[in-house]
């Protein structure tokens, strides 16, 4: 009697598990993905049908080995048939605003300029307008004044005068190459982590030094914002 009731337990917690993972597949695979596209065209997007055998996948594979078997076309800048061919086949099938499949989750291509404004405006409040953009401009407006600017200017022309120059010699030939100015780009990230941690250091740095009287460097736009910030933590403290 006690072995047939632990059977029966047993059982029954096999059979839920299984039904649970069964379930739980059956939304991330099929369910979730059907809604999803039902929702996207009901707003109006035009895109592939989600396939259970990831068919769009599949596309892109077949679609990329065959745009590299084919010769380059010599002096066309066209290069988007050959680096993203299945996008491209895309966009112009279903418009410069449609969506694609990578597995389950779709994949929303926008060519809009003006959408992809309003999209980045949202991102960290780059964009602000109103009384917000009212505020910000009262604090950073002295720090971009026309004789702290120029100097940005100055520095931003020197760092890229010397790229331009050698690109300059090289067109004399009829070929630029740029490839080893983009290899640079693979040390983005390495590069990123340690701007970041000198920006964290000079932010602590200038912020200690302002709380004990000692900045005399304030009124550029590091100290403009961190008095703001101090003065905001203040006034929500009391």
């Amino acid at each position: 009697m006690e072995l047939s009731s632990a059977y029966s337990i047993v059982l029954s917690l096999v059979l839920i598990t299984f039904f649970t993972c069964a379930w739980k597949v059956l939304c991330l695979f099929w369910l979730k993905p059907r809604k999803l596209e039902r929702c996207l065209r009901r707003q109006g997007l035009n895109g592939t049908s989600y396939s259970l055998l990831f068919q769009d996948l599949r596309d892109n594979t077949r679609m990329g080995k065959q745009a590299q078997s084919q010769p380059i076309t010599p002096f066309s800048n066209d290069v988007a048939p050959r680096l993203l061919p299945f996008f491209h086949h895309s966009i112009k099938k279903y418009g410069k605003l449609c969506f694609t499949w990578f597995g389950p989750t779709p994949v929303l291509t926008i060519m809009d300029s003006d959408m992809l404004k309003q999209i980045f405006s949202r991102i960290n409040d780059i964009m602000i307008e109103g009384e917000k953009w009212v505020k910000h401009r009262k604090i950073i407006h002295p720090a971009f004044h026309y004789e702290k600017l120029k100097y940005v200017l100055t520095a931003t022309c020197s760092s890229c005068e010397e790229m331009i120059r050698g690109w300059k010699k090289q067109s004399l030939a009829g070929e630029v190459d740029v490839w080893p100015d983009l290899q640079h780009l693979t040390r983005m990230k390495e590069i990123n982590c340690k701007v970041r941690g000198l920006l964290e250091d000079i932010v602590t740095k200038r912020e200690k030094t302002m709380k004990e009287g000692r900045a005399d460097d304030d009124d550029d736009l590091l100290g403009l914002l961190l008095k703001s910030n101090m003065k905001e933590i203040r006034e929500c403290w009391e």
